[in-house]
C-alpha cells in the first residue's frame, strides 16, 4: 500500500522494469532481463512528456534506454512493448 501511496510503481501485463533510475540529468530505464523470453525479444520503447508528446523512441533487442532531460518535458514516463502483446508501462516522473 506504501507503493501506491507514493507512487512508487508501474503497470505491467507480464513485462516491465527492473530499476528505473535517475542521475543527474539522466533518467535510465532498466527493463525486465530475468529470463532469456525477455533478453531475446524485440521490443517498442517509447518515452512521453507533457501532453503525450512523444520524446524519444526505440525499437529492437536491448535491456535499457538513457533518456537526457532537457528540463522542460514536464514529465517524463515509458511505455515498453515486447513483440506479442506484454508491457510496462511507468509512472510519471515530474521535471522541475
Amino acid at each position: 500500500m506504501e507503493a501506491l501511496r507514493s507512487g512508487n510503481f508501474y503497470i505491467s501485463t507480464g513485462y516491465g522494469f527492473d530499476a528505473i533510475e535517475v542521475d543527474g540529468c539522466d533518467i535510465l530505464f532498466r527493463l525486465k532481463s530475468g529470463s532469456p523470453l525477455f533478453a531475446e525479444t524485440y521490443k517498442y520503447l517509447t518515452i512521453f512528456g507533457r501532453g503525450g508528446k512523444v520524446l524519444a523512441e526505440k525499437t529492437g533487442y536491448f535491456q535499457e534506454f538513457r533518456y537526457h532531460v532537457s528540463g522542460d518535458e514536464g514529465y517524463v514516463r515509458a511505455e515498453v512493448y515486447l513483440s506479442g502483446g506484454y508491457c510496462g508501462i511507468s509512472q510519471p516522473i515530474f521535471v522541475e
